[in-house]
């Protein structure tokens, strides 16, 4: 992932800087009624790493964050002025729809 954080731990030579994305799951719940809100539960698995001047890269441990409800947390955001959640969601529907639409041939629209 091209993520760097601004403040890192250090352990010299390597200072821990950097995002390894390991997994990203978005877990959508079943919904009976079509009027109920969609519900959709979002686990980020990751751990920060650090490369050494050689090219050398340190990983360390696993880290999970986990958000249950995470459309109902994106709109609170974006209540707030910040709309970084609600587009990243609205952004992942869209490629899902065009890799399904790539892998399946059926063209297919977010709704």
């Amino acid at each position: 992932m091209a993520i760097e954080l601004e403040q890192a731990e250090s352990q010299p030579p390597v200072v821990f800087n950097r995002i390894h994305l390991i997994k990203l799951e978005i877990y959508q719940h079943d919904q009976m009624n079509e009027n109920a809100p969609n519900l959709f539960d979002i686990i980020i698995k990751y751990r920060y790493y650090g490369i050494e001047a050689d090219g050398t890269r340190h990983f360390q441990g696993v880290n999970i964050i986990k958000h249950t409800d995470f459309i109902t947390l994106a709109m609170k955001r974006a209540g707030e002025g910040d709309q970084t959640l609600i587009n990243a969601f609205f952004t992942i529907q869209e490629a899902i729809a065009a890799l399904i639409t790539l892998n399946t041939g059926i063209n297919s629209t977010v709704i």
